[in-house]
């Protein structure tokens, strides 16, 4: 019996690993679309080489993708 309360504990336990490393991932991976996504939108890295105010044109041209 408490060996399969353990083997139980521990298939629980594997699961949950498990889902947090799919969690972590999905993450990331979203994480690097959003960066992609405003990369492209800002032109960056071209927009730090811009002045004050044509970064914020761009920024007011794009808020729709923010």
């Amino acid at each position: 019996m408490t060996t399969e309360i353990a083997l139980v504990v521990q298939s629980d336990r594997v699961a949950m690993y498990r889902s947090a490393a799919a969690l972590i991932i999905v993450h990331i991976l979203a994480l690097i679309a959003g960066f992609g996504v405003l990369g492209a939108a800002f032109e960056f890295p071209e927009v730090l080489r811009l002045s004050a105010a044509d970064r914020l044109a761009l920024y007011r041209a794009n808020q729709g993708v923010i």
